[in-house]
């Protein structure tokens, strides 16, 4: 009996210390807010709140689509938080404020209002699975007079604890070595940034819903996590892409829909079979969905649908058959997606059929092999021609010009050097750079209900370059704009523009481009480069474009996103 005590302890005891190894916290200050990370076998929260403690709004979220709360304090309460720990089935985040007092001013759960009376000194909120609570620290107190509470303390400040739970069942985190090849694992350990990007994309890997960001009541959407994986894909395991292919592959429609995914599906197969061994592919793609069905069968229905968006453009190539997303005719899937994926599809589902899956068979049969798709691809290959926008040079000069003087900036916006010429002299018309003397041609992000392209200058024009089969004009058109500096083109000294709009009507601020485009425009501009004899004209553009994407970004964001993530392709690169 004592000997069965002995043995029941000791594995208490490793089953303790194996739940204390999988325990994790840490956080990650940004100029704009806090994030502070818990994640164990079980659950994965975030606590975010402003950097410098100015706006008083704490915000909870879980992995995996558990639900949101978020609890708003008066003024600028000061807080300064301590780590997030364990609490019960949830996560405790220890408060304080130098402020003698503090007063809430709402609380909201899963997006909506929720109040709930005082009960001994602790406030309490819960809406479905979803709870939140306030206690009182050592020396302080709750006052609540007619539905208005205050935190109460002493000159000394006052001092809370803020729990909340998300009544989520376990879900299945991927194990740290199966998420980063190796190669990559070590370069990301060299680099407190990527180390960091690293963690976060720990945080978000689980094998039941992969990439499933916290920041939001949803898991990401099966565009954002294939669009996630397609820059990931060099630096990835084959674990992580194979996750990811089933979190979608279990969403996809009786008809092929993916929530746009079906745009970028055939990318990210195309990468996990070049990656993972016949055998696990075998299994795999005959493995049953969430929804029955094999995952060949679902994958086959995605290109199906595919297919049929490309065939009425490539009938007639009119803008106004070009694929809408949510209403709108986008640059990246129309001239970077769906031409890469026509081209794509045919070589995984010829992979798939010699595994004698029936579903990659049976479509080959009922699209035609990779002629049939080259030709969609061929004329996909047109479509950027809807979103060019060229800008004759008298045109660019008067826009140029306009925009510096009324910039706050425009001392030092006139001092940019264009290549030979400043912008001074070249708006004055006292030298104009030679390549810009026949004025500047553009692509637009997108396309208005009637066809027409904005006048905003895109960084995801920089992405598509990673289409090998880009028309050398177009290749050479984006490739322009992402390398000549702002305020003409995107090239900033902190990383790319997302967009210029400097040509537009109303010229709004700069915001630096996320992690993943600029990393897909460096890899875009590699793959121009590569097929370019080593003196050709065009390799002085490309090779500008290269430099601007790669140049390091000045601040990575703080939060728990897809972005952060992203950036840990910069080891691929």
């Amino acid at each position: 009996m004592r000997q069965l005590w002995l043995a029941t302890l000791a594995a208490s005891i490793f089953a303790l210390a194996a739940l204390a190894r999988a325990q994790e916290s840490f956080s990650i200050a940004g100029p704009q807010a806090l994030s502070l990370f818990y994640r164990d076998a079980r659950i994965a929260a975030l606590a975010t709140l402003p950097s410098g403690g100015k706006d008083g709004t704490v915000r909870f979220s879980f992995a995996a689509g558990g639900g949101l709360a978020e609890i708003a304090f008066d003024g600028e309460p000061g807080l300064k938080a301590a780590a997030l720990k364990k609490s019960g089935d949830g996560v405790a985040l220890d408060l304080s404020s130098a402020r003698s007092s503090i007063h809430l001013s709402s609380v909201r759960l899963a997006g909506q209002s929720a109040w709930a009376p005082e009960s001994s000194g602790v406030l309490a909120w819960k809406r479905g699975e979803l709870a939140l609570s306030l206690l009182p620290g050592k020396g302080s107190r709750v006052d609540g007079v007619d539905g208005v509470y205050l935190v109460v303390g002493s000159s000394a400040g006052v001092r809370f604890t803020l729990t909340a739970s998300a009544g989520l069942p376990p879900v299945q985190p991927l194990a740290k070595d199966s998420i980063l090849t190796d190669k990559a694992r070590a370069c990301a350990a060299k680099t407190p940034r990527l180390a960091e990007a690293a963690r976060v994309l720990e945080f978000l890997s689980w094998r039941d819903r992969l990439l499933s960001s916290p920041a939001s009541e949803a898991p990401a959407s099966e565009r954002e996590t294939l669009a996630a994986l397609r820059v990931l894909a060099p630096v990835a395991h084959p674990d992580l892409l194979e996750a990811g292919l089933r979190s979608v592959l279990d969403r996809v429609s009786p008809k092929g829909d993916a929530a746009g995914g079906e745009y970028l599906l055939p990318l990210v197969v195309e990468a996990y079979l070049a990656k993972a061994a016949n055998p696990r592919l075998r299994a795999f793609f005959a493995d049953k969905t969430a929804a029955g069905g094999t995952y060949a069968e679902a994958y086959a229905r995605t290109v199906s649908r595919l297919v049929e968006v490309a065939k009425p453009y490539a009938e007639a190539r009119a803008a106004s058959r070009l694929a809408s997303v949510d209403g709108r005719f986008e640059l990246e899937v129309n001239v970077g997606l769906i031409p890469a994926s026509l081209r794509a599809a045919p070589k995984t589902l010829t992979r798939l059929a010699a595994f004698e899956i029936p579903p990659a068979r049976r479509v080959l049969d009922e699209l035609g092999e990779a002629p049939a798709f080259e030709k969609l691809a061929f004329a996909w290959d047109h479509s950027w021609e809807h979103f060019r926008v060229s800008v004759p040079l008298v045109g660019l000069r008067e826009r140029l010009k306009r925009f510096v003087e009324a910039s706050p900036e425009r001392g030092m916006l006139e001092a940019v050097d264009l290549g030979g010429a400043t912008v001074r002299q070249f708006v004055d018309g006292k030298k104009t750079p030679k390549e810009l003397e026949r004025g500047l041609a553009f692509w637009s992000p997108s396309l208005d209900s009637e066809g027409r392209p904005s006048l905003v200058m895109p960084a995801s024009a920089g992405a598509v370059l990673e289409t090998r089969d880009v028309a050398p004009a177009a290749a050479e058109d984006a490739a322009r704009a992402v390398g000549l500096p702002s305020p003409l083109g995107l090239a900033r000294t902190g990383g790319l523009m997302a967009a210029n709009t400097v040509f537009s009507p109303k010229p709004e601020a700069a915001v630096r481009a996320d992690a993943a485009i600029a990393i897909l425009a460096a890899r875009g501009a590699a793959r121009q480069l590569a097929d370019l004899p080593k003196k050709h004209p065009r390799r002085a553009v490309l090779e500008r474009a290269s430099a601007a994407a790669k140049a390091k970004r000045a601040e990575p964001p703080a939060e728990a996103s897809l972005n952060r993530a992203a950036e840990l392709a910069e080891c691929g690169l």
